[in-house]
C-alpha cells in the first residue's frame, strides 16, 4: 500500500473530504495528488495531517 493510498482509507474511515483532510496544512489539489500517486509528501507535512486528525503514526 502506497502512503496515498493509506491517507486516502484513513480519510474516508473519518468520513473527510480532501479539503478537511488537508486541513490547512497542504493545499487540497496538492493532497489529492498524493492520495494519486502523482506526488510525494514530506515526512512533517504527512505527521502534522496525521496529527490534526488524532491518527497514531505508528498506526499509519
Amino acid at each position: 500500500m502506497t502512503i496515498g493510498q493509506a491517507l486516502r482509507k484513513i480519510r474516508q474511515n473519518l468520513d473527510l473530504t480532501q479539503k478537511e483532510m488537508a486541513a490547512n496544512i497542504v493545499t487540497r489539489p496538492f493532497y489529492a495528488k498524493v492520495e494519486a500517486g502523482k506526488s510525494r509528501i514530506s515526512a512533517d507535512k504527512l505527521a502534522a495531517i496525521l496529527f490534526e486528525h488524532d491518527v497514531d503514526i505508528t498506526y499509519f
